[in-house]
């Protein structure tokens, strides 16, 4: 058994073409708007990856990274931190790896983080 053929008209697929092409524009903006930032990190990213386990990985620059983080991403907002994409912004900007949320690393960033966040309001 074959599938009959459909034909869509011209005017037709013009328009869906019209549409797709209007939401990807839309799409790209919209993502260009969220990732781009007129703030400039000022502490310089890591040579290479660093995973941070134990508090004792957690040094001064880290945290100074961290809350840089805050401040671009998430300074005038009163929500809770989606962690998850705080450290993935941590290590996409500054290469340093958080692998597990629940580490005594992950921990003390928070902390100094919610620090900052507080003294700041």
């Amino acid at each position: 058994m074959t599938t009959p053929r459909i034909v869509i008209p011209a005017d037709v697929m013009a328009r869906v073409t019209a549409t797709h092409d209007r939401k990807t524009a839309e799409a790209q903006q919209a993502v260009e708007q969220t990732t781009v930032n007129d703030r400039q990190p000022t502490v310089a990213p890591r040579a290479q990856q660093t995973t941070l386990i134990t508090a004792a990985d957690v040094s001064d620059d880290v945290i100074a990274a961290a809350i840089e983080v805050f401040e671009m991403w998430h300074d005038d907002d009163h929500e809770p931190i989606d962690w998850f994409m705080f450290y993935d912004r941590l290590e996409l900007t500054y290469r340093m790896l958080i692998v597990d949320l629940d580490s005594a690393a992950s921990r003390k960033i928070q902390r100094a983080v919610r620090e900052h966040r507080k003294a700041g309001e």
